[in-house]
């Protein structure tokens, strides 16, 4: 891509920008929430920070520029290579639900691949506080007062099973009937 592609993802805009992934918003407020929370996370299945700031009244951070998991033809991979993406973002979720928090936007597009196939957790601009056991990710239709409004309204897929189904070659029915 060249760096004046750019496209809009979670309400803000992402573009490649000094060889970096850049997501930045006018709006701040859901940016900067993001930021904020992305910076006191430290595992290695969550994407990191490299750079972030603030301009013209826009809350921006950079990320590693990353392979969505969306994109990649996963029959193409490894029965280890498709562990260790199932692994990764399970244990990322397993690292975010021990702090009480609930991403709430778990699919394939949310996830990113290195070279390796080590896969990083990102957009977490629904991420939310969530007490109690926060299955929200991994049953996502078993507690939709605490999944993102369009899991509420039952008008989208979301969770952990979106990925399994993605690296597995299997309908999302079908894994969602399975669990």
């Amino acid at each position: 891509r060249s760096p004046a592609q750019s496209w809009a993802r979670g309400g803000a805009l992402l573009y490649e920008t000094g060889g970096y992934m850049r997501k930045a918003d006018s709006h701040a407020k859901s940016v900067k929430k993001e930021l904020d929370l992305l910076l006191t996370l430290h595992h290695l299945n969550i994407v990191k920070v490299v750079a972030h700031g603030e301009e013209g009244g826009r809350v921006w951070f950079d990320m590693p520029i990353l392979k969505p998991l969306v994109s990649v033809d996963c029959n193409a991979l490894a029965e280890e290579q498709r562990q260790k993406i199932i692994t990764g973002v399970a244990d990322a979720l397993n690292y975010l639900h021990d702090r009480k928090l609930a991403h709430r936007d778990v699919h394939p597009s949310n996830v990113l691949l290195d070279a390796d196939y080590t896969p990083y957790l990102t957009d977490f601009a629904w991420a939310h506080p969530c007490e109690g056991e926060p299955c929200v990710d991994f049953k996502p239709w078993a507690c939709p007062d605490r999944a993102v409004p369009s899991v509420q309204m039952g008008m989208d897929q979301r969770g952990y099973h979106t990925i399994v189904a993605h690296v597995r070659g299997l309908s999302l029915g079908a894994s969602r009937a399975t669990g």
